[in-house]
């Protein structure tokens, strides 16, 4: 709270004694840095929230597993998925360890501790979980029911969420194309009509502005995104394959090479980039397939009589219907076997797919219990229609990302295009087009570039997946070709 009072004194010094040009800024500079707490906790309490909104599905599934035992209360739950670590629940194994904190040392009754520590919690969802299941618990009503009704309406908020997800980012990366389409030859028309040195100083000023424009809509659509906790790829190729891409638009700006050897350049880093993490990627979806198929078989073999461990060796044998989780079942299997307990097997599970994680803490789960094998056809049921709300976003926003390859085609295009009409500036009064290739050249590579990172978040709901580059870069060095350009 001290930077949101400090400031106040200065604030009302700068409007007393300076003057109007040195006012504005200091005033700008000091409101900064007296909202900074605030946009701090504000950021904070989002992530809170949203964090333990994704989880809190798979959190009542978990209930809905440990709802045949007499009475499954919350401290129960909450230690069992402490129990778990953190790579399972990492939002709901903070709220566990300060529950049994407040539990430990408190003072009040269970109930009363428990409905405290979560009033002030951020997500309203969450908290009208915690309510339901108290007032549940107090009255005597069906726990079991309240949980199975709890878990299926929650999976429909997150079904919902990622549909809505998928509307909206098709949305905006329709009018992203459009708007980075008809940069770079707007910029160079208004540079070519002002034909003085402060063309260059407005195309650097300019493209600094998309850049900014390009993080902000990024930002947006990460925060939109319903938060799911998959693995990610190591940051440092990423880091390095985006230093490439800055690189090549630095290097074509200081006309050490040219827009096509850019193009070119910055077409092999990110090539290279896609092929590397390829296989990351294609194990994380075909995770995500195969795990809804592996807890239906699970569950298809309960229905037989077939205990748990006897099913998941079955499943061990056949591997090959389960080529991507077949480590992991191996691992868990394998770990049993030798007598580890199922909280320490499940650890050891390693996948990039996070349901694969939440599906292995959960037959932990059952292990431990001994019981709550016949809801493995529910999880499989709800994991399919969340996998399916996912996959939807690829299928809306494909159309989109083939329009962003023509991004640079339409750029190049008009640019050629006015180009051949120099002439028609003397019979128009006060048409003029400049036909500088460097700018537009540098205009084309860095919207391109830009155009392909929003492709790769949009397609794959990820940072680190720069699969959306490589064809827009193939599309704007083949334009560049066809046009002449260079």
């Amino acid at each position: 709270m001290a930077l949101a009072l400090y400031p106040a004194v200065p604030e009302v010094l700068s409007v007393l004694f300076l003057p109007l040009s040195l006012m504005a800024p200091a005033l700008v500079l000091l409101s900064s840095i007296q909202l900074l707490p605030f946009a701090l906790l504000f950021s904070r309490a989002s992530r809170r929230r949203r964090a333990v909104e994704a989880e809190l599905p798979f959190i009542a599934m978990l209930l809905y597993i440990l709802s045949h035992e007499t009475f499954p209360n919350l401290r129960y739950a909450f230690e069992r998925i402490d129990g778990l670590g953190q790579e399972i629940f990492p939002a709901f194994h903070a709220e566990s360890q300060a529950l049994i904190r407040n539990l430990t040392y408190g003072t009040r009754s269970e109930l009363s501790t428990i409905e405290s520590t979560f009033s002030s919690h951020p997500s309203r969802q969450f908290r009208e979980f915690v309510h339901g299941y108290l007032t549940t618990v107090s009255s005597g009503r069906d726990l079991h029911e309240f949980v199975r009704e709890e878990s299926e309406r929650l999976t429909d908020l997150l079904e919902e969420r990622w549909k809505s997800f998928s509307g909206m980012v098709a949305s905006v990366t329709e009018i992203a194309f459009i708007f980075l389409a008809i940069f770079p030859i707007g910029i160079q028309m208004i540079a070519g009509a002002l034909l003085s040195e402060s063309s260059s100083s407005l195309l650097l000023a300019s493209m600094a502005l998309l850049v900014i424009i390009t993080i902000l809509l990024l930002a947006w659509l990460d925060y939109a995104q319903p938060t799911f906790h998959d693995g990610r790829y190591p940051v440092g190729r990423v880091g390095f394959t985006s230093l490439v891409l800055c690189g090549s638009v630095a290097l074509n700006l200081l006309r050490i090479i040219n827009p096509v050897e850019a193009a070119l350049l910055g077409l092999i880093a990110s090539s290279a980039f896609v092929f590397m993490s390829r296989a990351f990627f294609r194990e994380l979806r075909a995770g995500e397939e195969e795990v809804v198929g592996m807890l239906h078989d699970l569950a298809e073999e309960a229905r037989s009589g077939v205990s748990l461990p006897v099913a998941l060796s079955r499943l061990k044998e056949d591997s090959l219907r389960y080529p991507s989780l077949s480590p992991a079942i191996s691992t868990f299997v394998g770990l049993l076997s030798l007598g580890r307990p199922p909280k320490s097997a499940q650890r050891r599970v390693a996948h990039p797919a996070w349901l694969v994680k939440v599906s292995f803490g959960l037959l932990a789960v059952s292990f431990e219990t001994g019981g709550g094998y016949e809801q493995l056809d529910r999880l499989s049921l709800s994991f399919r229609r969340i996998c399916d709300a996912r996959r939807s976003i690829q299928s809306s926003v494909l159309p989109f990302a083939v329009l962003g390859a023509s991004v640079p085609v339409i750029s190049i295009a008009s640019y050629w295009f006015l180009s051949d009409m120099q002439g028609f500036s003397l019979l128009v009064p006060g048409f003029s087009f400049s036909a500088g290739s460097l700018s537009i050249g540098v205009s084309v590579i860095a919207t391109s570039i830009l155009t392909g990172f929003i492709v790769s978040k949009a397609y794959s709901s990820s940072f680190r997946s720069l699969v959306g580059i490589p064809p827009i870069l193939l599309s704007a060095l083949i334009s560049m070709i066809l046009f002449g350009f260079a």
